[in-house]
């Protein structure tokens, strides 16, 4: 897709057959103005993961290379929904409330250790 973007961006034309995709003689007089210009990328889980992905990608990171990171969250996550399963099964608002309450602290603390997990293994390296 970044081929696919960067050609027709630079060049005002493409013709390409993929494996998704297939463009035959698409066109624009629509030109970048930066040098060299950004190709943003998707996340499709909210906006924010949007910008983040797209920011990404200005470091050449892929959807390809972002799978990591997804399946580490999808880990995370269902590590916390493994916690507030039994809070859900409870009836009543005040448990639902306790299980929101539960997910987010640990959800924020999943976040803060595994970046003290990578700015760990950054400074292992030399680069932090």
């Amino acid at each position: 897709a970044i081929h696919v973007m960067r050609t027709f961006l630079a060049d005002g034309a493409i013709t390409f057959e993929g494996d998704f995709f297939r463009y035959n003689g698409l066109y624009t007089f629509a030109r970048p103005v930066q040098e060299p210009f950004p190709i943003k990328m998707g996340a499709m889980k909210g906006p924010r993961s949007f910008q983040t992905a797209g920011e990404l990608a200005e470091y050449g990171l892929e959807p390809r290379h972002l799978r990591t990171i997804r399946g580490a969250a999808e880990r995370e996550s269902g590590l916390v929904e493994q916690v507030v399963a039994p809070m859900l099964r409870q009836r009543g608002a005040e448990a639902r409330g306790r299980a929101g309450e539960t997910a987010r602290d640990i959800g924020r603390l999943t976040v803060r250790l595994h970046s003290a997990l990578v700015e760990a293994r950054l400074r292992q390296i030399g680069v932090r």
